[in-house]
């Protein structure tokens, strides 16, 4: 759990940077609360995700599948943990380094998706999260979806 507050914490400030586009301190003190909302949302998804596939595999195992699964879902918690690394790491870090980062997170968070949409989970723009007939309905994080829209 304190690696996870840890985690959030880092993500948090990093998101600040990026998404919201304040590089002090005071930006990410005055935005805090849309940051963690961008944060938890990003967690929510990966994490409905990975509780998704653990009961999928429960029922149906394929150690294979499950393998690459879990090396992408690691992938994810690597980058998020980079993040944080740089997050907390001030003046040794830079802006590049955190898209990159960043960059890393969503390359990620697409290859899980990829993998997990034959077991029937389906990402969508503004969807809420559901089930549906032999699967799942996950939303876009807030974040990912903030980033398209600002291209």
């Amino acid at each position: 759990m304190q690696t996870k507050i840890v985690t959030s914490v880092g993500v948090l400030a990093a998101v600040a940077a990026l998404a919201i586009g304040f590089t002090g301190c005071a930006g990410v003190v005055a935005n805090l609360p849309a940051v963690l909302a961008y944060v938890q949302d990003a967690e929510l998804v990966v994490s409905t995700i990975e509780s998704f596939v653990n009961a999928y595999f429960t029922a149906k195992p394929d150690p294979a599948l499950q393998g690459k699964i879990a090396v992408v879902i690691a992938r994810v918690k690597s980058a998020e943990d980079l993040i944080a690394r740089l997050a907390t790491a001030g003046k040794e870090a830079n802006m590049a380094q955190i898209d990159a980062a960043f960059a890393d997170l969503k390359v990620a968070y697409v290859d899980l998706l990829q993998l997990v949409g034959p077991l029937g989970v389906h990402a969508s723009d503004g969807a809420r999260f559901g089930a549906v007939p032999g699967g799942l309905v996950v939303p876009t994080p807030a974040v990912f979806a903030r980033q398209a829209a600002a291209r």
